[in-house]
């Protein structure tokens, strides 16, 4: 099957095949994906667990949560980093970005111990992606924490804007167009679309509620 997508940056259309069934994948294939559309494409709910390395990411969106963002990281129960790849930042802006349980590829997420002398011991890792076709985005979700229960109860599914304790965002230069650091009001930028309300996880601006 032969889809269209856009070349970056040219607005021109280009014809490219459908990228192969996930569970055909082999791990020689693993590389730097720099357009999420190219990178492999899971189509079931089993197959080899290869902890990710199917999946290096490109930093273009970061977030980061915590239960409480009122109060200082190091103090926190556990610690959330989503690092996000994608071609189109503001496509994302104007569209919205959010995820389900439904955006986890399960076979691809681990546990590991961190090194000593950090504030949490644990980290468990996700891998996410999004369900649209062509992919507009990949996903990278770190949960850190020294308590079992938070690492197994805190998933995707469960972060909401309220837990969000920054966000930035990059453009395919790497330079940076937007950043929320939720504990100072002066850090708020979107050099994009300026006050323009974002929808889903943008945590600002958001569109003011009527009364």
């Amino acid at each position: 099957m032969v889809k269209q997508t856009l070349t970056e940056g040219t607005g021109q259309s280009n014809q490219e095949s459908d990228p192969p069934p996930y569970d055909c994948i082999q791990n020689n294939n693993a590389q730097q994906h720099h357009n999420p559309s190219d990178a492999p494409t899971k189509t079931s709910t089993t197959g080899p667990v290869s902890n990710g390395k199917l999946y290096p990411l490109k930093k273009n969106i970061e977030f980061t949560f915590s239960p409480d963002p009122t109060a200082h990281p190091a103090t926190q129960e556990w610690r959330g980093l989503m690092v996000i790849e994608c071609v189109d930042v503001p496509r994302l802006m104007r569209e919205g970005i959010y995820w389900t349980s439904d955006n986890v590829m399960k076979e691809e997420g681990w546990l590991s111990k961190n090194a000593t002398g950090l504030t949490w011991s644990h980290t468990r890792q996700y891998f996410l992606q999004d369900l649209q076709k062509p992919t507009r985005w990949l996903a990278n979700l770190k949960i850190e924490s020294s308590s079992y229960t938070a690492l197994r109860n805190v998933r995707p599914e469960n972060l909401t804007v309220e837990n969000m304790d920054s966000a930035y965002a990059w453009g395919y230069s790497g330079r940076e167009i937007y950043m929320w650091q939720s504990r100072d009001p002066s850090t708020w930028i979107n050099v994009i679309y300026n006050d323009m309300p974002l929808e889903r996880m943008w945590p600002w601006p958001k569109e003011e509620k009527k009364t």
